[in-house]
């Protein structure tokens, strides 16, 4: 039986597929304008009056077009009946989907519009057709290093050595095959580190290392894991099948890193990268150079909510960039207003411009308690504590202009009470501070800090900054959530130098809770 007998067959029979489904035509003539022309080979519509695009394939070989010509004819149908995304399905019936499933399921997850599979069986005694939905696979081929990093101590090159293959051993017994190992040395005392983490899996991947070791995992909590999402979720699992399952690495001392400790506390402090061993598909990668695994592990694509560092010379790297913005503010809602207005402002700008250049910096630890601990303690230790205060800058050149987009904290207008760090512990985590320490588990994110810093003192800003490179004239604005208005220059460190003064005793008390719950690095509630 071939494709048009498949064809005739499905379009008499279209409720093997859907039983709403409504025939309007075999081989649909789609005329294009500006492309290839084609024949759909059904077209249909749904009881919501939704167009239907209905693809045969009998063979592997013919198959392997059908993603193709369900573009084309997609935005054929769009272009010919001027219809939205939201406004079309789309249908792949095929016999064989072995070379299929993998475009198809990554397809899916790219595209605006619905896109559904079946695959059919043909018994060629009874002519009678049955037809199976096809599960898309979880696509996660796209780069993403765990934000969960691990950092093991030696202190001579023969332990650093045997160590180095206790952590490769390590990956490869938990299936963790896509895995980076930084060497550094500290150049004070030659002491050694490996410095690691590895591909994030899908979920469905960590599950399946967890339920078939179950007895390893003995922390699991599949209620409290149904609560998370996003990143929290994939922390969850990763921190369950790196740190609570044997086997471990060997090493004379081991501690849990995060890309801000690797990127200030570590490469800041002494420590230099003597070589990167990569493994499984990192290692194949010949375009992954040091320097881009340096900026990845130290957070810069923004994937862990905290820090985000880019470089953009087109309209096309503007838009994709929109996206990165949205997960890495996550829960700031201040700042991503002011930064969505910013790249909107700055698309607007560069249309007209063909030579531009552009960067953004986003560091968002979010929380301003420990960044008020680490602000005090860097200056007290003689080290600059400007580093640790959340900001961010857009800088645009363009057309002998100069446009600088920021972000920072500034102390409230409002009157706020001298609330002290005891109330800030009752109001937001029911009394007990060892209930805030329990952020520092993942680094000390706190999804409610814009909310919590505004009870003491603490908001976030956007400002905008415009400067005529040939007049020297500059104007400050401040975003106010609607528009800019003209407003004094706000320098984007000044906020928290002006609390320090301010609220010295709120200050003291928080140096100092930290000075009492904290040890080497490690929390005592």
């Amino acid at each position: 039986m071939n494709e048009a007998n498949i064809r005739d067959k499905i379009a008499a029979n279209l409720s093997i597929l859907d039983s709403s489904l409504q025939l309007i035509k075999t081989e649909y003539y789609l005329p294009n304008a500006h492309g290839t022309r084609g024949f759909v080979d059904i077209l249909a519509k749904d009881k919501q009056g939704t167009f239907v695009i209905i693809e045969i394939k009998k063979s592997n070989k013919s198959a392997r077009e059908a993603i193709h010509e369900i573009l084309k004819y997609t935005e054929g149908l769009k272009e010919n009946k001027s219809l939205k995304d939201d406004e079309i399905r789309s249908i792949i019936v095929s016999t064989e989907w072995s070379e299929l499933l993998v475009p198809f399921s990554s397809f899916v997850s790219k595209v605006d519009f619905e896109l559904l599979g079946y695959q059919i069986d043909i018994s060629t005694c009874t002519d009678i057709f049955t037809a199976k939905k096809v599960v898309p696979l979880v696509i996660s081929n796209e780069r993403m290093l765990s934000d969960l990093h691990m950092y093991y101590l030696y202190t001579s090159k023969e332990s650093l050595s045997k160590g180095i293959k206790s952590i490769i051993q390590c990956y490869e017994k938990k299936g963790m095959n896509d895995y980076l190992l930084v060497k550094l040395r500290n150049i004070k005392d030659s002491d050694f580190m490996v410095y690691t983490t590895s591909q994030c899996l899908s979920e469905d991947e960590y599950l399946k290392r967890i339920y078939l070791d179950q007895e390893s995992y003995e922390d699991f909590d599949e209620d409290y894991l149904n609560q998370l999402s996003g990143i929290d979720k994939t922390n969850y699992l990763h921190g369950l099948v790196i740190l609570d399952s044997q086997p471990w690495p060997y090493s004379e001392d081991v501690n849990v890193g995060s890309p801000a400790k690797f990127g200030c506390d570590i490469l800041e402090t002494g420590w230099e990268v003597l070589d990167i061993i990569k493994g499984g598909a990192l290692k194949e990668n010949e375009l992954l150079d040091d320097e881009l695994i340096i900026n990845e592990l130290k957070g810069y694509e923004g994937k862990n909510r905290q820090i985000l560092k880019r470089s953009f010379h087109s309209l096309h790297n503007l838009k994709k960039l929109t996206c990165e913005v949205e997960r890495c503010l996550e829960h700031n809602d201040i700042w991503l207003s002011g930064v969505t207005k910013a790249l909107a402002d700055i698309q607007n700008k560069i249309q007209k411009h063909e030579d531009f250049s552009a960067d953004i910096y986003i560091f968002n630890p979010s929380n301003t308690l420990q960044t008020i601990n680490l602000f005090i303690q860097s200056a007290i230790n003689g080290e600059d504590p400007n580093q640790w205060i959340p900001n961010y800058y857009i800088d645009l050149s363009c057309g002998g202009t100069l446009y600088k987009y920021y972000g920072c904290l500034v102390e409230s207008n409002s009157s706020v009470r001298n609330s002290t760090l005891q109330e800030v512990f009752e109001n937001f985590y029911e009394g007990s501070a060892a209930n805030y320490l329990m952020s520092h588990t993942w680094g000390g994110y706190e999804p409610r800090d814009s909310e919590i810093s505004s009870t003491y003192g603490l908001e976030y800003n956007n400002y905008f900054v415009e400067f005529d490179k040939l007049s020297n004239q500059r104007q400050t604005y401040h975003y106010n959530g609607f528009s800019y208005v003209p407003s004094d220059s706000v320098h984007p460190y000044q906020g928290i130098h002006n609390f320090y003064k301010s609220r010295s005793k709120f200050c003291r008390e928080v140096v100092d809770f930290y000075n009492t719950h904290v040890v080497d690095g490690v929390f005592y509630s």
